[in-house]
C-alpha cells in the first residue's frame, strides 16, 4: 500500500500556526478523554515519526505523535485519537484484536489497525555501496551489509534534494 503524503502539496504552517494547531489537538484530547470517562487518563505529545499514536496503561497517557499533529488531517488526528482511546476503554491484553476493533468502531473510529499516513520525513536515505537498491530508514544500524552483493550499506541524512538525486523516478 502506498503511504498517503500528509505534508504533499501544503502550504507550511507558520510557527503560531503550527502552535495553535497543537493547542486545539490538545484541548480536543482532553475533551474527548473526559468524556468517555477516561478521568485518570492524561494526554500528551511525542516525538514519533512512524508510530501515530500510543496508548501506555501503566502511567494511563495516550499519546499522541507532534508531526501528526502538525501534518495530518483532521480527520486522521480524530481517528487516531479514537484508536488509542479504544484501547484504554478495552484494557491491556486486547491489542487489535476483535474486542478491541469494536469499541474502536462503536466510538466512530475506523478500527483499522495501522495509518497509511507519512506525516514526518525519513531521517536516513539507505543505500548499496554498489547501486543494487536505495531505501529510506528511520534508524541507522551498524554492520549492514548489501543481500545483493555482500557490499557495504550506507546511511545519509534525508534530504529531498538528495532523495531527488537518488530516485528520480519516485
Amino acid at each position: 500500500m502506498l503511504a498517503r503524503e500528509a505534508t504533499e502539496g501544503a502550504a507550511q504552517p507558520t510557527p503560531s500556526d503550527d502552535v495553535s494547531r497543537l493547542e486545539a489537538v490538545e484541548q480536543q484530547a482532553g475533551e474527548m478523554l473526559q468524556r468517555h470517562g477516561l478521568k485518570n487518563w492524561r494526554f500528551v505529545f511525542d516525538d514519533a515519526t512512524r508510530r501515530a499514536g500510543s496508548c501506555r496503561y501503566g502511567s494511563r497517557t495516550i499519546t499522541l505523535s507532534r508531526h501528526l499533529a502538525r501534518n495530518a488531517p483532521e480527520a486522521e488526528i480524530l481517528d487516531t485519537l479514537l484508536h488509542e482511546i479504544a484501547h484504554a476503554l478495552v484494557g491491556p491484553g486486547h491489542n487489535h484484536d476483535a474486542v478491541w476493533r469494536a469499541m474502536a468502531k462503536r466510538l466512530g473510529g475506523s478500527g483499522e489497525r495501522c495509518h497509511g499516513l507519512r506525516f514526518a520525513p525519513p531521517r536516513y536515505i539507505v543505500s548499496c555501496r554498489n547501486g543494487c537498491w536505495v531505501a529510506t530508514a528511520e534508524r541507522r544500524r551498524r554492520h549492514v551489509v548489501c543481500k545483493r552483493c555482500k557490499g557495504e550499506v550506507v546511511f545519509e541524512t534525508f534530504t529531498q534534494e538528495r532523495w531527488q538525486q537518488c530516485c528520480p523516478d519516485r
